[in-house]
């Protein structure tokens, strides 16, 4: 992707929801311009503009106020502690971040998944140490085609993020996590067996629910609805 006018990257998912602070500082925005293009006219044309004015910024702060103590409560404006490492550590295997419905979603490097995974669990702060899930994600016919997801969470900190990296469709491969958490074992064999992600590094990489001599990943898109005959 080309970059925009202003020079930056675009990064993300453009399918992605919009943060609830992004929410938040779009309808700030639309109360001031509301105020200056429509309210304060009507102020100075009743010659009342000292007192409106003064109630007007009372309202607005309040508004500010009632907003910047939702979003604190529901943890926006923190900063999470698995985002936090990551870019402490190394800020280019992130490559985009999305907190929706009170759950983070981390888009990372898919050659940097087992250093990330190792480097969560071994968090002082924040230690994810629970692989809850690991499946994958179709998307055809976009590029890159799958997405390999991991769900962490931190049992002593009740904290859980959510991993995922992109790969292609053409030869989907990353490295494997069972160094990192052994219960990566069956969960990375069902992924090769249902969509045909190979796992590097795996110690027993074979089928776990189709027969071995059966042809093709069921839970690909593109997978006939009546099999290969």
């Amino acid at each position: 992707m080309s970059p925009y006018e202003c020079g930056v990257q675009p990064i993300g998912d453009a399918r992605g929801r919009f943060s609830v602070k992004f929410y938040l500082v779009a309808m700030l925005f639309i109360l001031f311009d509301v105020e200056a293009v429509f309210l304060y006219p009507w102020a100075v044309i009743l010659r009342q503009l000292k007192m409106f004015g003064f109630w007007e910024m009372m309202v607005y702060i309040a508004i500010v106020a009632v907003g910047l103590f939702y979003v604190w409560k529901k943890g926006v404006l923190d900063s999470h502690p698995a985002l936090g490492r990551l870019v402490e550590w190394n800020a280019a295997a992130v490559q985009a971040a999305k907190f929706d419905r009170d759950e983070l979603t981390i888009w990372v490097e898919k050659d940097a998944i087992r250093e990330v995974c190792a480097l969560l669990r071994d968090s002082a702060d924040c230690p994810f140490n629970y692989l809850a899930d690991l499946t994958c994600v179709d998307w055809h016919p976009s590029e890159p085609r799958f997405e390999v997801v991991y769900h962490l969470l931190s049992i002593a900190k009740k904290e859980r993020v959510r991993l995922k990296a992109r790969l292609s469709g053409s030869s989907p491969a990353i490295e494997s996590v069972t160094s990192v958490w052994p219960a990566a074992n069956f969960y990375e064999r069902e992924v090769f067996d249902l969509f045909g992600v190979r796992f590097t590094g795996h110690p027993n990489l074979q089928r776990i629910m189709m027969p071995d001599n059966w042809e093709g990943h069921p839970l690909r898109k593109d997978y006939p609805v009546e099999g290969y005959r």
